[in-house]
C-alpha cells in the first residue's frame, strides 16, 4: 500500500489510532494509515472539518451502521468510530496480503 507522509495540519492520532500516512482522500474526507492500540495496521476514514454537519454526520453514522454488520474475507473488518467526535472517523482493518488472496 503506498501512503505518502502526514502533513502538519494531520492529527498525529484518532481514538488510540496512531496515524502514519495519507493512503488517499474524496470528497467528503481523509484516509490516513492507522496503527491500532495493539499494534494492527488500520485504514482510519476522517471526515473533513468543511463537510461536518449534522446531514453529514448522520450519513456517516449510518456508514459505521452498516460497516458492523458485514464482513467476510474480503471486506475490511470494522474496529471502532467516533461519529460525535469534532472530526468525525471510523477505523477499518487493512489487508496485508496482495492480489489474489
Amino acid at each position: 500500500m503506498q501512503t505518502t507522509p502526514l502533513s502538519p495540519e494531520d492529527p498525529a492520532e484518532l481514538g488510540g489510532f496512531e496515524l502514519l500516512g495519507r493512503i488517499g482522500q474524496g470528497g467528503m474526507g481523509q484516509v490516513y494509515l492507522g496503527e491500532s492500540p495493539g499494534g494492527e495496521p488500520a485504514a482510519v476514514k476522517v471526515i473533513k472539518a468543511s463537510v461536518v454537519d449534522s446531514e453529514a454526520r448522520l450519513r456517516f453514522a449510518q456508514e459505521i451502521e452498516v460497516l458492523k454488520t458485514i464482513w467476510g474475507p474480503r471486506i475490511a473488518a470494522f474496529l471502532d468510530a467516533d461519529p460525535e467526535a469534532e472530526r468525525p472517523w471510523l477505523a477499518t482493518g487493512v489487508s496485508t496480503c496482495g492480489p489474489g488472496c
